[in-house]
């Protein structure tokens, strides 16, 4: 904290230097003197001299660079002082930033930017390649929003929730995400955040919210046909689906959403030495569910837009969910969000927008 307000009182000194050309200069030698005071790379430093456009803040800027190259410290995932770097700085930073790349991706993207500073964009290109894939794999593996991952105990809160269901007489099964997370990978998703279980046709809603209202271990809400259960110990929460029949298809859903489905009856299968309900033919389940691509990990899946068999129900709650959702992204500039409940809201409640819409025009929109 301190370090950080010292370079902010830094720099904005440096601003008020540069209304003077005499005390530009001088902010400009001010600001290399500090850094070779605190342990940057000369060379790189004494080159800004060769830059004379380069103002107090760019050298600064530069300066704190050279430290960091020097110090073998950790670089800023920032290309602003490679781009102010002088050319005859350029073999010295290489030498720092060549021996690091193999390891560190923020080096070796800057070690990319200098050689795309000289017309080799590949080596470039080839850094953003690896930072990319890199985060990407970091997503898949915790998910965008690590914080809310579920706890150690996930597995057995899941079977505390099915045994539950299973001694008051019903078979449970698992199903969705966790169906997805054990049978591709064998075991929860890494990101997912709670549990989705199965029950029916032929259950009735209250019935199982009953189970858990008379068990002091949860606390059970009832969510149009989904009761959501949490586990009052660990904080997991369990969305226990009640499926129906309709039209020779079986549904389930909330006060929002509905998923269709092919009938199916339901087998055992062992994950991790733990026996759990499935559908029968899981592989055409999550087809249904997640498309033909369902065995490949998707980091930025978002239910409300991309599950393929999902539809919007005709109610209240579903309006002002998509209602709600579209105002939010609209105002927090989030495009993908707005565009895909703006177009929801057309589509589904026929809610047409008089200001000029940020969606394609019709015979280009994606459906």
């Amino acid at each position: 904290m301190i370090r950080r307000k010292a370079r902010e009182s830094a720099l904005k000194l440096m601003w008020s230097v540069e209304r003077s050309a005499l005390l530009a200069r001088i902010g400009a030698a001010t600001a290399r003197a500090y850094w070779r005071l605190r342990g940057a790379d000369r060379l790189i430093v004494d080159a800004t001299r060769t830059s004379r456009n380069l103002n107090a803040i760019q050298v600064y800027r530069v300066g704190e660079w050279a430290r960091a190259l020097a110090r073998n410290a950790a670089l800023r995932p920032t290309f602003d002082a490679l781009r102010l770097c002088p050319e005859a700085a350029t073999a010295t930073a290489r030498s720092y930033l060549e021996p690091r790349a193999e390891h560190d991706l923020v080096a070796q993207s800057q070690l990319g930017m200098l050689a795309a500073r000289q017309g080799h964009f590949d080596m470039l290109a080839a850094a953003y390649q690896g930072r990319i894939d890199a985060e990407m794999n970091r997503v898949i593996q915790e998910g965008s929003h690590p914080e809310k991952r579920l706890p150690a105990t996930a597995m057995a809160d899941l079977e505390r929730v099915v045994d539950t269901l299973t001694d008051a007489g019903l078979r449970p099964y698992v199903v969705s995400g966790t169906l997805l997370g054990l049978y591709r990978d064998g075991e929860l998703l890494p990101w997912d955040f709670d549990h989705d279980v199965g029950v029916g046709p032929g259950v009735d809603v209250a019935s199982v919210k009953a189970i858990f209202d008379e068990d002091r271990r949860f606390f059970a809400v009832e969510r149009g046909h989904c009761v959501t259960v949490r586990d009052l110990q660990s904080g997991v929460t369990t969305d226990i689906f009640v499926h129906f029949e309709r039209n020779g298809l079986f549904w389930k859903g909330t006060e929002i959403h509905e998923w269709w489905h092919e009938p199916f009856s339901t087998v055992e299968a062992t994950f991790d030495e733990k026996t759990f309900l499935i559908p029968d033919d899981p592989v055409r389940y999550l087809v249904e569910n997640y498309g033909d691509d369902w065995h490949e990990p998707k980091p930025f899946y978002r239910t409300t837009f991309d599950t393929p068999n999902r539809v919007y129900r005709q109610t209240p709650e579903a309006l002002i969910f998509l209602g709600e959702l579209a105002l939010q992204s609209v105002r927090s500039g989030d495009r993908f969000a707005a565009e895909s409940t703006i177009r929801s809201l057309r589509d589904h409640f026929a809610v047409e927008l008089t200001t000029p819409s940020i969606l394609p025009a019709h015979e280009h929109r994606l459906e």
